[in-house]
């Protein structure tokens, strides 16, 4: 096994020797344009898009691993461009149209879904206990990471924000429409 790089495009997710750039496996799961991120978590590599599936890849196979490496699927609350989040145990999805969704990580069970009346080309990312996703209109949607849905809070940044925040030292970078924000000490 060990490090593998993993790429996603129509139709296969792909993982390769990082040192001699050989192809290790693939399992063909997705269609159309791909855009989200594949992620690892709780063993797995998951890959996703809008028109097709998430997928739960088991890594460290040979060859075409379809049929042998895919432990389950799910077809509710696919993104079109935002890529997956994880703590491990459970696995969220921002869909464009502001579906939320919440699955189980071992066996793809649907824990939760929610419809925010927003919409989404932020990925979610966790920080602790929280799950923050910001939505086209600049709304910072902050959830509880949680076999529950829960909304903590939002926070309006002030402007529309189509991109992804980063968390780095304490702190949360957040580019917006006209604005590049640093928000902390």
């Amino acid at each position: 096994e060990g490090e593998e790089i993993i790429t996603c495009a129509n139709p296969f997710v792909i993982a390769y020797d990082p040192a001699t750039g050989a192809e290790r496996w693939r399992a063909e799961c997705l269609s159309g344009d791909v855009a989200p991120t594949p992620i690892y978590a709780g063993g797995f590599v998951f890959a996703c898009n809008i028109g097709a599936e998430l997928c739960a890849i088991r890594p460290g196979g040979q060859g075409n691993v379809t049929e042998s490496a895919i432990a389950w699927r799910a077809m509710e609350g696919m993104p079109d461009t935002t890529s997956p989040a994880s703590d491990g145990e459970l696995l969220f999805l921002a869909a464009s149209d502001g579906m939320m969704t919440c699955y189980d990580v071992k066996d793809g069970t649907k824990v939760w879904e929610q419809y925010l009346e927003a919409q989404f080309r932020s990925s979610p990312t966790i920080v602790g206990k929280r799950l923050y996703v910001m939505d086209t209109e600049g709304v910072m949607h902050v959830l509880e990471v949680g076999r529950a849905f829960r909304e903590v809070a939002t926070a309006p940044l002030g402007e529309p924000a189509n991109s992804s925040p980063a968390f780095v030292g304490g702190r949360v970078y957040i580019r917006g429409k006209s604005n590049l924000y640093c928000i902390g000490q």
